[in-house]
């Protein structure tokens, strides 16, 4: 018996190994997952190179890949490969494409003994300033084996092994005389060494020479980040915080992997005894160590690192700890297991200082992090291949439907998008000008304001240790004290500029922006809401600027950081000279009242409403391209021969489970720990079974339908998933994540699979024909059941897409009975794609799908006809009378295509039973559209 036989289960995602740490795990399934979307592409493309060519032109083809965007998608997929092939990569035994956490930072702040720390024990130089010369990447090893590799990936030399463990420091520093030799500087080494953290965690740690210490080095360490697939750990000196070399170096390094966030880590933190306060000062150590963390923490968010709630106690991404008291810590430990006589227990009873057991948080804020990003580069490239897939679909369906009818609508709708766009761009222009003068005050007012304080600052100001050199002249000297000024000017004359902006007039801006947001809503309405429009504008919104999304958000960081770069370049004035001590504090203030009053407001406007102009322009551009290539695909189509529709009825279903693959992917991530609690039934039906889903809390948080398939069929269930996860409507009930199960018998691995799919959605309360079971409902509340149904029907036909088992089961409704969706979308077909099949539930069928005629929209507005006849009705349990007498299915059927209707109630109104009799029209022509019913229904139910 096939029931006795034992099935296995195999599940589309990985379980956690009990030995396993939870950020191996994290990697792990970031392989597993990354690897499925890659075969995922590849079948993707197959599919676009090989089938479509047999549908269409190879030129159209090209064509349609190129308004795809594949090679971007491509590229982002890509970029999760990434293991140094681009850097000095080699075919270790260790895997080379174990991800790492590249190590940046200023000379001397404190990354090689963080990177010794972390490991366990002394393993990297750091005795010597700066510690390190070259790029090292750091692997697990069951022994210390160093090699050195050219820029090519060539080792150079043996590897070596060291007896007593430790390393040659002549691997990893280069003398001076060599910081010039290009070919020096280019090898990397690879060192190899008995690290618990790193086997445990499954990461590689790359030490990275100082920063601008080299340029060439400074493209060494530039050149890691973007070959490897990084985790980006940046550290920070506590003891002199963010200099204006390390803002260079965040900017830089932002720009090279804009993708990936950065965990900003200060070191030193612990105090030195000079510093240590008197008790007469009234200060703590406390004191002084939450002033520097507050201080960088400060710095970092100027720079628009951090969101603006965020604090150094919330953020996961920035941390503060003493390296230096947990080697401390680690020396006292082993003298005390070697004064007891190899007793571990007398190391565990060491006492461990604060920061000791901060830094052991921070190893697992930072494994958080890595596992943060490793899930954000799976949803992002998710992201790509699903919107691919929509774009795709969209080609598909509307290549199958009637191509003509469906051009013209679809090139009215992108006409009003792009006028829509086009307004919204001039008008936002408008109001950056119409707010110059606001600007132009404010900056006056800064100069005005902030003048007197910055001349007293610029007084007792320090300069940067290379500035007076006893190599210079005098006039030298001067002229580096100078600019030296101007630049403190410059900073914090930007940083007042920011701050006075966001309080003032720039706030009123972005305020007006918001107001021009709420009005493209208005415009949208005047658009047809069809689902293909939702799909075109999944694929826009991120550049065309469609509703204004998050303008103030994203866009005052960009225009900040903009204006910023731009405002550097036109303080620069020449500095005046005069032979007097340049550490005289009224010299200095001389000086910086000189540079002040060249500052021209004028042109910081200018500067101002230039970035912002620019930032706009940007977002337009981006759009017309994006909607060029739309334009373009409407222009490409054309009705296509009965073979070739049916050629495409073909590959939609394998579009539709190439997208529920991706989407199962992303479910993994963003809905991890929630589960589907059996015991918890919520109903059940032909196609599944309804179960509550309890979040991480285990709390009740949505529903799932649980449906079992055979390969066959994997079609049907994948289109559901498609049309319910992307047509997005009030009355329809969209699916939010999908998960994938898959069933095999092993003594028979030729046999079909079993599949079980998870769909997830948002928790309703009961369908309407349940509902009218256990409550009375007046008729008016009904009739506005009605309507919302039509509203979904009107929605899905506008693009000539047919739901085709239209039924009171299958609209659900909330507690509060104030929200009303259709569901069930497995048998949803666009009208290219529908066959002469017989689906659906007899009574609600139109009579030319019981008679194998072909059919359209016009089937589903039958249903919707029959539907309004229960609603009426109101029990739930009775039927028409030419129903309740008939003695099998079959007649039922019969009696519908022989025009048997349902018997006019008492209780319905005379102008609704003249619609519903038109609904039922034998004749589909006759019948009206949804739109019509709709309105038909709203009047009916407002005057009811």
């Amino acid at each position: 018996q096939k029931s006795e036989k034992v099935f296995t289960r195999k599940k589309m995602s990985m379980s956690k190994d009990s030995n396993e740490s939870p950020l191996s795990f994290e990697i792990s399934r970031f392989y597993a997952d990354r690897d499925r979307l890659n075969k995922l592409l590849d079948q993707t493309e197959s599919l676009l190179d090989k089938d479509f060519v047999k549908v269409l032109s190879p030129e159209l083809v090209a064509e349609i890949r190129e308004n795809l965007a594949l090679q971007g998608v491509r590229e982002r997929v890509n970029q999760l490969f990434k293991s140094g092939g681009g850097f000095n990569s080699s075919s270790a035994a260790n895997s080379p494409e174990r991800p790492c956490i590249v190590v940046v930072g200023q000379s001397n702040s404190g990354k090689s003994t963080f990177i010794n720390e972390l490991l366990g024990r002394k393993f990297v130089d750091q005795s010597s300033t700066p510690c390190t010369a070259r790029v090292t990447r750091i692997t697990y090893a069951d022994r210390v084996t160093v090699r050195l590799l050219d820029k090519h990936g060539k080792q150079l030399g043996q590897t070596v092994q060291p007896e007593d463990g430790k390393i040659d420091e002549n691997f990893i520093w280069l003398k001076d005389d060599s910081r010039e030799d290009a070919n020096l500087l280019s090898a990397s080494v690879e060192l190899g060494v008995p690290s618990e953290f790193l086997r445990k965690c499954g990461l590689d740690i790359v030490d990275s020479p100082g920063l601008n210490e080299n340029d060439a080095l400074d493209t060494l360490t530039m050149r890691a980040i973007d070959s490897f697939l990084p985790i980006i750990l940046y550290v920070i000196d506590g003891r002199y915080g963010i200099t204006l070399a390390a803002e260079k170096d965040i900017e830089n390094i932002r720009a090279t992997a804009p993708e990936l966030e950065l965990f900003y880590l200060v070191t030193k933190m612990d105090v030195s005894k000079e510093d240590i306060p008197t008790p007469e000062s009234g200060r703590t150590i406390e004191d002084i160590e939450q002033d520097r963390a507050r201080r960088v923490f400060s710095r970092l968010k100027k720079l628009q690192c951090f969101g603006a709630e965020e604090t150094p106690e919330s953020c996961s991404r920035f941390f503060c700890i003493s390296s230096w008291e947990m080697k401390n810590y680690r020396r006292r430990v082993a003298i005390a297991i070697k004064r007891s006589g190899g007793d571990q227990a007398a190391g565990a009873a060491v006492k461990r200082s604060k920061w000791v057991l901060r830094f052991n948080e921070m190893q697992q804020k930072l494994a958080d992090f890595a596992a943060e990003q490793f899930r954000s580069l799976i949803l992002g490239a998710c992201s790509g291949l699903r919107v691919l897939h929509c774009q795709t679909m969209d080609l598909v369906m509307n290549k199958a439907n009637d191509i003509r009818a469906c051009t013209q609508m679809r090139r009215k709708n992108l006409e009003m998008i792009r006028a829509m766009e086009c307004r919204n761009h001039e008008q936002s222009k408008k109001i950056v000008e119409k707010h110059r003068e606001g600007f132009e005050r404010e900056a006056e007012s800064l100069i005005k304001s902030q003048g007197p304080i910055l001349l007293e600052e610029v007084k007792s100001m320090e300069y940067s240790e290379n500035v007076i050199d006893a190599n210079l002249s005098s006039n030298q000297i001067e002229e580096r004290c100078v600019t030296e000024i101007h630049r403190f000017i410059n900073n914090r004359v930007i940083v007042a500029y920011q701050e006075f902006l966001q309080k003032g007039a720039m706030q009123d801006c972005f305020a007006e922006l918001e107001d021009l947001k709420a009005r493209v809503f208005e415009y949208e309405r005047d658009i047809e809401q069809t689902p293909s429009l939702a799909v075109l504008k999944a694929t826009l919104a991120d550049e065309c600027d469609l509703q204004a999304s998050d303008i103030y958000s994203l866009g005052f960081r960009t225009v900040m950081r903009q204006m910023s770069l731009n405002i550097q370049t036109i303080l620069r004035h020449p500095g005046v000279i005069f032979s007097r001590p340049v550490q005289d504090p009224e010299w200095k203030r001389f000086q910086a009242k000189c540079h002040i009053k060249k500052i021209n407001t004028g042109r910081l406007v200018e500067c101002l409403v230039d970035s912002m102009n620019k930032w706009l322009d940007k977002r337009h551009f981006r759009f017309l391209q994006k909607i060029r290539c739309s334009e373009q695909l409407v222009e490409n189509s054309a009705s296509l021969s009965e073979l070739e529709r049916q050629r495409i009825v073909q590959l939609a279903p394998r579009l539709a489970f190439m997208y529920t693959r991706c989407l199962d992917v992303a479910t993994g991530y963003q809905f991890r720990g929630y589960t589907i609690d059996k015991r918890a039934q919520l109903g059940s039906g032909a196609q599944g079974t309804v179960y509550a889903v309890r979040d991480t809390q285990g709390e009740v948080a949505m529903a799932a339908k649980v449906v079992n398939v055979e390969s066959q069929s994997l079609g049907n269930i994948s289109s559901e998933v498609f049309y319910s996860s992307v047509l997005r409507h009030c009355n329809l009930l969209s699916i939010e994540g999908v998960r994938l199960l898959e069933t095999r018998e092993p003594d028979d691995p030729e046999e079909d699979a079993i599949w079980t799919f998870e769909l997830y959605m948002d928790l309703m309360h009961s369908d309407v024909w349940q509902l009218m079971q256990n409550r009375q409902l007046t008729l008016r509340k009904r009739i506005w059941f009605g309507l919302q149904l039509a509203r979904a029907l009107e929605f899905l036909h506008s693009s000539s897409l047919i739901h085709r088992d239209v039924k009171l089961q299958n609209l659900l409704v909330d507690a509060e009975l104030n929200t009303v969706r259709l569901t069930d979308f497995g048998l949803l077909k666009s009208t290219g794609l529908t066959g002469q099949s017989l689906v659906g539930t007899p009574i609600y069928l139109a009579p030319e799908m019981v008679t194998n005629s072909s059919y359209d929209i016009s089937a589903d507005v039958y249903s919707l006809g029959i539907a309004l006849w229960y609603l009426c009705e109101g029990s739930g349990s009775k039927h028409p009378k030419y129903v309740e007498v008939m003695p099998s299915v079959g007649a039922i059927l019969l009696a519908g295509s022989m025009n048997s209707r349902p018997d006019r109630l008492p209780c319905i109104p005379a102008d609704l039973w003249d619609l519903m009799e038109r609904c039922w029209d034998a004749q589909p022509r006759n019948r009206p559209p949804a739109k019509e019913v709709a309105d038909a229904l709203d009047y009916i139910e407002k005057n009811l």
